[in-house]
C-alpha cells in the first residue's frame, strides 16, 4: 500500500535551470520611430518568481 508521503510529486530538478529568471530586471531605451509614431523613451520593470509550487504547467 502506498503512503501519502510516497505519492506526493516533487518538482523536477531541471526547474533549477530557470533560476536566472528569478529577480527584478529594469531596462530603459527608446522605441524606433515609424510612420505611425515618433521615437520616444520607454522604461520597463519585469519581476520573475517561482510559482505553482515549483512545477511547470502546460
Amino acid at each position: 500500500m502506498e503512503t501519502i508521503e510516497s505519492s506526493v510529486s516533487m518538482p523536477s530538478t531541471k526547474m533549477d535551470d530557470l533560476d536566472f529568471f528569478i529577480g527584478t530586471f529594469k531596462g530603459s531605451g527608446n522605441t524606433e520611430s515609424t510612420m505611425m509614431s515618433a521615437r520616444r523613451p520607454i522604461n520597463r520593470t519585469v519581476t520573475g518568481h517561482i510559482d505553482l509550487g515549483g512545477f511547470w504547467y502546460e
